[in-house]
């Protein structure tokens, strides 16, 4: 994978590489993690490794479940210090949205028709 760490005005590469654990019966990623390939030394960035821990989740209203993340660490030792944050996600919403086209085909130029019949001359 590509990214990018910042620090003030400059902006580096980054590329990681990454680890599945996916469920043999089901198929599902159970957890993910990545790594930085190759320290940026030009900013001090040593490390940076990211776990994503995933977990079922079910939805009454569409009869399943889900597998979703529940806890996300990220671990990053940067200019001599080790930082570390974290974040758990609780209480998931489904939402649905549906979009109907109300134009007709001619209101935006010609249609398909239109454009196949033989021009007459003037």
């Amino acid at each position: 994978m590509h990214g990018a760490f910042k620090f003030r005005d400059l902006a580096l590469p980054t590329f990681t590489q990454g680890l599945a654990w996916i469920d043999s019966e089901t198929y599902e990623i159970v957890r993910l993690r990545t790594d930085l390939l190759a320290p940026l030394a030009e900013v001090k960035l040593e490390r940076q490794t990211t776990e994503i821990a995933f977990a079922k989740v079910g939805f009454k209203s569409i009869g399943r479940e889900l597998e979703l993340p529940q806890q996300v660490t990220v671990n990053v030792d940067w200019n001599g210090k080790h930082l570390q944050n974290e974040h758990r996600y609780a209480d998931f919403r489904l939402f649905n949205v549906e979009a109907v086209e109300k134009r007709k085909p001619t209101d935006f130029g010609e249609t398909s028709k239109e454009a196949s019949k033989p021009q007459t001359p003037p």
